[in-house]
């Protein structure tokens, strides 16, 4: 399991989410688990909204960021 790429997609950590991806894709890493590390820091997003821990502009100011990890 990669906590690194769950705790900083929770976070919103752009730099550390793509880092992480990469070099999860150089060690072959299959694609499906990394979607699965990328939706388990994203269910920790949703309950920090729902808690208001983080609100939702913010969360918007990331969209972009939120797509580059597909490529």
């Amino acid at each position: 399991m990669s906590k690194k790429l769950v705790d900083a997609m929770a976070n919103l950590d752009e730099d550390v989410v793509l880092s992480e991806v990469k070099e999860l894709k150089e060690k072959e890493t299959a694609p499906l688990e990394i979607i699965a590390y990328l939706q388990e820091g994203m269910s920790i997003v949703g309950k920090n909204l729902k808690r208001e821990n983080i609100f939702f502009p913010s969360l918007l100011c990331q969209q972009k960021f939120l797509k580059k990890p597909q490529s």
